[in-house]
């Protein structure tokens, strides 16, 4: 690692004075397995970029770890305070249900100043930021304006009403272990995470420890394939494609509701390609079949849009028929066409958190 690191002080050949080594390795991306570098310090674009940085490890165990027979004291049982001593377990949870659970919960773990603080007047330091909104949207979708209402001026918006759409009481969490291991299943498995973007997805699993990642219950994941057609998805769009759904089969083995709306950006003036091509049903239908009999499901949803939901409809029946799997186990849904959002395709296409 030294010579790694020394070869960064080396001056180009014909330029005097020193190096500036932070502004380089700013720029220098390390992939998991190759090492490689020289890719961008966000983590998306392409796989080379830079480590996420390790997950924050909770003070408490889990509940599994947490066995009285072996360790007495790893839960106090709090005899002495009234809340635990006098209320019964099924009124406590429904106070935290009250304080952080059943809603819809858009969240992002991302790199940069999260949402809400423009309002300094001194930017804070890029970093690795949680941020998350309570939708108040009667159909609550991953992909709607919640996340750039928050981007708006601190100032004109006002904190106090930035402050309305969060979870309220999560710091409960902190007060003891036996509130921890209550409240902990009420935050993960009762709440409906919206995620409107297939890269984070894939993120939070190296940020979450599993006995929390296995606890969410519920997901809203909307995944936008940057192509015009579905036969012209690029090498890059089908390695993430295949990713968001062996992540979602693997990673979030506890997850029983799941809504999985995946949009093409086709533009008005491109030209349609009629149904799927049948050399790439394979390719598009097998992720959803492997995940259907992942599990059990209480719901698992495929939203296609509007546009081309009748050519995806017809293709994965006739993908079905061919590999003889007529018990689909999940459902497919028609959504409206994203365009119709806010129409401003060209946005939507160049958004970099997408």
């Amino acid at each position: 690692m030294p010579q790694f690191f020394q070869r960064f002080r080396r001056r180009p050949k014909g330029q005097d004075g020193p190096t500036d080594l932070p502004l380089i390795l700013s720029k220098t991306g390390i992939d998991y397995d190759t090492c490689n570098s020289n890719a961008s310090l966000r983590d998306y674009r392409d796989h080379t970029a830079m480590p996420l940085p390790q997950p924050r490890r909770p003070l408490t165990p889990p509940p599994e770890s947490a066995d009285p027979e072996e360790s007495p004291d790893a839960v106090n049982t709090q005899t002495q305070s009234a809340l635990f001593a006098r209320l019964p377990r099924n009124i406590r949870e429904r106070i935290y249900i009250e304080l952080f659970g059943e809603r819809a919960v858009h969240v992002e773990y991302d790199f940069g100043f999260a949402p809400g603080y423009r309002g300094r007047e001194k930017k804070p330091p890029d970093q690795w930021r949680w941020w998350h909104r309570v939708c108040e949207e009667e159909d609550a979708k991953p992909g709607d304006l919640c996340r750039s209402d928050d981007l708006d001026d601190l100032k004109r918006k006002g904190k106090r009403e930035l402050l309305k759409y969060k979870l309220k009481g999560v710091e409960w969490l902190r007060t003891c272990r036996l509130g921890y291991l209550e409240a902990l299943p009420i935050l993960y498995g009762t709440n409906t995470f919206l995620v409107a973007s297939a890269v984070k997805l894939c993120r939070f699993p190296k940020v979450i420890v599993p006995s929390h990642l296995t606890a969410i219950t519920s997901l809203d994941i909307l995944h936008i394939a940057k192509a015009s057609t579905p036969s012209t998805m690029s090498d890059a769009d089908w390695s993430m494609y295949n990713t968001v759904f062996r992540t979602l089969r693997l990673s979030y083995s506890g997850v029983q509701r799941l809504r999985v709306v995946i949009y093409i950006l086709n533009k008005p003036c491109t030209p349609r390609a009629g149904s799927v091509p049948e050399h790439l049903e394979e390719a598009w239908f097998r992720p959803w079949q492997d995940l259907a009999t992942s599990r059990t499901w209480e719901k698992l949803e495929i939203g296609i849009q509007a546009s081309w939901f009748k050519d995806f409809s017809e293709g994965s029946e006739r993908w079905a028929k061919r590999v003889g799997r007529q018990d689909a186990r999940y459902t497919l849904v028609q959504v409206e066409d994203f365009t119709t959002w806010d129409g401003k395709l060209s946005d939507v296409w160049n958004t970099p958190y997408l």
